[in-house]
């Protein structure tokens, strides 16, 4: 027999949900008011009955003062030179893209336009960093890759920039200079004995010169004037080769052919020593004669939050073959409390002039020009909403497939920008070194000085679990690349704490539906293993096995009996009808049957 179910539900009445960062740190939810469903299930039968699944009392919340609430929370944005300077940028055309100049020099002379300058400025309490990345290009369409690249140099760009933010807020830095200057000095070794090898052939120079002037003015004149080594070697030994015909004759003076053979002998012996020492010097060409070393290493690391990219600009050069992406990032006290107030879905009161045309953020979007747009960017809607953005692209393709994974890509990668541009932990670790060094040459008088320089860097931004409510897609478009003409998909994927609150209370009433479901279905399901219980209990009842025992032994009996008379033929031959005593009566008047344990 199918057994009569009665269900009862009540309706899901409206959830009021209030902010409480008293109670949630911060941007915390409580419930005000709250009723969900009530399950209520009756069963009855005709032997046995299932009571409803009492209603569950809520609590009351715990009163806060509304405007305590608030005032505790709310992040005050106003007056922030910082702020002004984002939305001033993202209110007026930025600079295009010029093809004779680099995308650096172009937002430099966007910076002087704006009379802002790089780094702090003390008194407007802001940081501006330019910053650019370059790749050698030959020609952006023929290259499969290119949007990737595009989007990479951008990234690059963003991470110097922040490390020159945070380098400027704390640097730990350790630096040498060291010169070593070894105890083999070529000089000090030869240097003596080649100035007195020398001094000895400019003497005999002069000797030669006064024997050779009787005999050709002109050349001994040119001896004399002789200042270098080689020319004085050259005219000494023809000097010599002449006067040695000339004195081979008895008519020269005995002493004059005795001042010659001495003069010529000791200029052989010079030469022969300088030849002598030249040779050691060559075999010792390269020696070192100092190192000098310099050597920097910078460290940074710290937390950066609300660094915001307000201008970006690109450059390709055709005849340099150079591809530039450069970035004007600011950061100020109040942006950093901004984007925090963004994570947490805090409100933010703000004054910031939001221009002639109050816009909406994708509406904005529309009137910017996507295609040279990468990266992140920041803006305060009509609301008075600041959203912070992510915007990349990737290549339309004709494959359908390579389209579709295009656009999660995009997805992707926009997010991970938007989620830079709220919190990032930044790492800079930079090491340059120079070294210098002077060698010895093959002239005594001269050495060879040789200078080098390298330098390591690592540049690291990065986040771990960051809980992010609140981000969503606010525009994706199909546009035209300027510099390439491809058509492009671009999206943009941004944050506001107000996004970020309304994610956190629809969270919430999640939750609150979630749990009255879960406690419906605990409760249909215990009520259906009971009935799977009782079903189980009534298939080995022993009352009712036993009495079934019973009524099948009095059948069989009642059938052997009559079975045995039959056999027998017994010598009745009639047979006397007896009429079954009534049924008595009970007290009542009603007629008393056995009694049947039926548990159903």
């Amino acid at each position: 027999m199918a057994l009569p179910l009665r269900k009862s539900l009540a309706g899901l009445t409206r959830i009021e949900l209030v902010d409480d960062p008293s109670i949630l740190n911060p941007g915390g939810l409580i419930v005000k008011t709250a009723y969900s469903f009530l399950f209520s299930i009756v069963c009855t039968t005709a032997l046995c009955g299932w009571s409803a699944l009492p209603a569950q009392e809520e609590k009351p919340a715990a009163k806060v003062d509304a405007n305590e609430a608030e005032a505790s929370a709310v992040v005050d944005v106003r007056g922030d030179a910082g702020v002004d300077a984002v939305q001033q940028a993202e209110l007026e055309p930025g600079p295009k893209y010029l093809p004779n100049k680099t995308a650096e020099e172009t937002l430099q002379e966007f910076l002087q336009s704006k009379k802002w300058g790089e780094g702090w400025d003390e008194q407007k309490k802001r940081f501006f960093a330019v910053s650019s990345a370059s790749m050698d290009l030959d020609e952006p369409t023929a290259d499969k890759d290119f949007y990737i690249k595009r989007e990479m140099l951008a990234k690059r760009a963003v991470l110097r920039a922040k490390a020159e933010i945070i380098q400027f807020i704390n640097t730990k830095m350790s630096a040498s200079d060291r010169l070593v200057i070894p105890g083999t000095d070529v000089n000090a070794q030869f240097g003596e004995a080649h100035d007195a090898a020398e001094a000895s052939v400019r003497s005999q120079q002069a000797k030669v010169a006064k024997l050779l002037k009787e005999y050709d003015e002109k050349e001994a004149a040119a001896l004399e004037g002789a200042t270098t080594q080689d020319k004085i070697n050259a005219l000494l030994d023809a000097a010599i080769k002449r006067l040695d015909k000339e004195f081979s004759s008895e008519k020269v003076e005995a002493k004059k052919r005795e001042q010659f053979a001495k003069a010529k002998a000791r200029y052989t012996e010079a030469s022969k020593e300088l030849a002598d020492i030249a040779a050691k010097v060559k075999s010792l060409k390269g020696q070192v004669q100092s190192t000098q070393t310099s050597e920097v290493q910078r460290l940074a690391s710290m937390s950066l939050i609300g660094a915001t990219v307000i201008e970006q600009t690109e450059s390709w050069n055709k005849d340099d073959e150079t591809y530039e992406v450069a970035v004007l990032v600011c950061w100020s006290a109040k942006l950093e409390q901004a984007a925090r107030a963004t994570l947490t879905g805090e409100p933010i009161i703000d004054d910031t002039h939001q221009g002639d045309e109050l816009l909406s953020v994708r509406d904005w979007l529309l009137q910017q020009d996507l295609g040279q747009m990468v990266g992140p960017r920041q803006f305060l809607d009509a609301n008075g909403q600041r959203w912070l953005l992510g915007v990349t692209a990737r290549p339309v393709s004709k494959n359908s497939a390579i389209n579709e994974n295009n656009k999660e890509l995009v997805s992707v990668f926009a997010s991970q920008i938007a989620a830079f541009s709220l919190f990032a932990d930044v790492d800079t670790q930079t090491t340059a070194k120079q070294v210098m060094k002077v060698l010895s040459t093959e002239d005594l008088d001269k050495s060879e000085t040789r200078a080098t320089e390298s330098l390591e860097q690592q540049l690291t931004q990065k986040f771990d679990n960051l809980q992010i409510q609140g981000l969503q897609k606010i525009l994706a478009k199909v546009v035209t690349h300027p510099l390439t003409g491809q058509k492009i998909y671009v999206a943009a994927y941004g944050i506001s704490p107000e996004s970020a609150q309304s994610a956190m209370k629809l969270e919430r009433q999640a939750t609150l539906a979630a749990i009255q479901v879960h406690k419906g279905q605990a409760f249909l399901k215990g009520r259906s293993e009971a009935l799977r219980d009782a079903t189980n209990s009534a298939k080995n009842d022993a009352a009712s096995k036993n009495a079934g025992k019973a009524q099948g032994k009095s059948e069989v009996s009642t059938s052997k009996t009559g079975t045995s008379k039959a056999a027998t033929g017994g010598s009745d031959t009639t047979t006397t009808k007896k009429t079954a005593a009534p049924p008595a009566k009970t007290k009542a008047g009603s007629t008393k049957t056995s009694d049947v344990k039926d548990d159903f």
